[in-house]
């Protein structure tokens, strides 16, 4: 039922089933967790860590409890306590990949990771799961015919769908040129949408993956004799990265979906630009980084966007600032809201607007996001009455509609955003950002340099808390930012669709080039050409 999208039917009959007493511990975990996962499923997190709670009091080491616990405090902004509980549920289920690609995704909101423990962090991953398949032939291009035919690309994601994925990759499928690349898209979703009909009508090719299993799939891709297979999503949910590492095409990529290393020798290249990964970066991947020329996202402006409003810094009778992040909360941590606290305590008047699902109107009270937000940003002296929490809204033109009132978003950090950086952009927003050691921590530099406003980006704590303090004294300035923000975002290279297209198709063809030279066994370092 609860997969159904039928959640309040779901919660009355676990309800009922507990309501029974019975006395199996095993299959009381089991109703509690399924409990869980539908509070879950409809946003009442309180209520599903409640639940999880109670599954692991009668079963310590139930792998489900444990790893929809982890996730209900990540959603919650609480990383630290969800990894715990990430780190449990892999000792419970070490078998299962996708309870440790949630634990490494984590990884990058934690301020004390390093490049050093994140790269490690996904080597384990790779040796826990993929070692078994040893090593696998790489498929050859002697039954491919000449070069001089349109390169055969492949994509394969679980987020053909409404998803922010597939705002940054509609606008490369569009504007593919056919006479190079023939697409082909490898769609593991099991409810299409509106945006499914689309990216459908877009592709070349398009096969539904949906519920077959890694075997069928690399059998398909095989079939279909690709030169490139681009992953889009990383050790993010869904993920099909086991398909991968059966190696079913000879040049493997990764790009755009995950903010890092997926630490897969399986993966050859991992699409990047200068600026998301500087010279030095290569450190912390196991895959080869190619750099785009100018950016290694493209954002394709949302249709259902509202006009740009006026600056809604007025208020009784003064001016007054408020600052904004509409990130999840996973991407929330103690020293992120210090920070904020401290810009806040430095812009006297001035308030904080914070938008995500957790801060759904059913969740109030002891335990609830909400209340753990405030309680983060009183330790720090900033009461609540400055801060407004906002729960998601009914559709994209309402989330949008929020930017209006904002003067000045903050990004998060260690992992910036994304999407939201580019949509505050769009809706007349500046965003100020702080650039740090790792992928997730720069692409708020590569977002901003595209759009020309670099010194946005800083390189420090104190020099993000410093800009934030004076840009938001400067109301002139915010003014003038708001008015001509979204023209500027439109005629830069972030925006670019055929340009950006130009770009992954001549690296395409080069990494095509290279790779006729390769040999064809992987586990073999390629990434210098050998």
């Amino acid at each position: 039922m609860v997969n159904a999208g039928r959640v309040d039917d779901a919660i009355s009959v676990f309800r009922r089933a507990l309501a029974l007493a019975p006395t199996d511990n095993q299959k009381l975990a089991d109703t509690c967790c399924n409990l869980g996962v539908a509070f879950k499923r409809c946003g009442r997190l309180s209520r599903s860590i409640a639940a999880f709670a109670e599954a692991l009091k009668r079963s310590a080491d139930h792998a489900p409890a444990l790893a929809n616990m982890a996730e209900s405090l990540k959603l919650q902004g609480r990383v630290s306590e969800a990894l715990d509980y990430y780190h449990q549920a892999v000792a419970a289920r070490p078998d299962i990949p996708a309870m440790q690609s949630n634990s490494l995704l984590a990884l990058h909101s934690l301020p004390e990771s390093t490049p050093e423990s994140i790269l490690q962090a996904h080597q384990n991953w790779q040796a826990q799961h993929v070692r078994a398949f040893g090593a696998i032939p790489r498929p050859s291009f002697e039954s491919r015919s000449s070069a001089a035919r349109p390169l055969k690309v492949g994509y394969l994601s679980p987020d053909f769908r409404q998803h922010s994925v597939a705002r940054f990759f509609a606008p490369l499928l569009g504007a593919h040129n056919p006479d190079v690349v023939q697409s082909y898209c490898y769609a593991d979703v099991a409810r299409p949408d509106a945006v499914t009909a689309g990216l459908r009508e877009a592709a070349d090719n398009w096969r539904n993956v949906a519920g077959r299993s890694d075997d069928e799939v690399a059998q398909t891709i095989r079939r279909d004799e690709l030169d490139i297979l681009v992953d889009l999503c990383g050790h993010m949910a869904g993920n099909r990265l086991l398909v991968l590492a059966r190696r079913p095409c000879p040049i493997q990529v990764t790009w755009l979906g995950y903010p890092g290393t997926t630490g897969m020798s399986a993966i050859d290249f991992r699409l990047t630009d200068l600026r998301a990964d500087p010279p030095g970066a290569e450190s912390e991947c196991c895959e080869e980084l190619v750099r785009l020329p100018n950016t290694f996202l493209c954002f394709q402006p949302p249709p259902e966007a509202p006009p740009v409003r006026p600056s809604p810094q007025i208020g009784d009778g003064e001016r007054q600032i408020t600052f904004g992040s509409f990130n999840n909360l996973s991407k929330l941590s103690p020293t992120l809201v210090a920070d904020w606290a401290e810009i806040l305590a430095r812009v006297p008047g001035s308030r904080m607007i914070l938008k995500a699902g957790a801060f759904a109107a059913s969740e109030v009270g002891p335990g609830s996001a909400r209340d753990y937000v405030e309680g983060l940003f009183g330790r720090f002296g900033i009461a609540a009455s400055r801060l407004e929490l906002r729960g998601f809204c009914g559709d994209l033109q309402d989330h949008l509609a929020s930017y209006h009132d904002v003067d000045l978003a903050l990004d998060t950090a260690p992992y910036n955003g994304t999407t939201t950086t580019c949509e505050a952009l769009w809706m007349g927003v500046p965003v100020v950002s702080v650039t740090g050691s790792i992928h997730a921590s720069r692409v708020g530099q590569s977002i901003l340099h595209q759009v020309g406003f670099e010194e946005l980006a800083t390189g420090s704590r104190r020099a993000y808390r410093h800009v934030a303090v004076a840009l938001a004294s400067d109301f002139n300035r915010l003014e003038r930012l708001r008015a001509g923000l979204r023209a500027k975002v439109a005629s830069s290279t972030l925006c670019d669709a055929r340009s950006f297209a130009v770009d992954m198709e001549c690296v395409f063809k080069q990494l095509y080039s290279r790779a006729l030279a390769w040999s064809p066994v992987i586990g073999q370092d390629n990434r210098n050409g050998g």
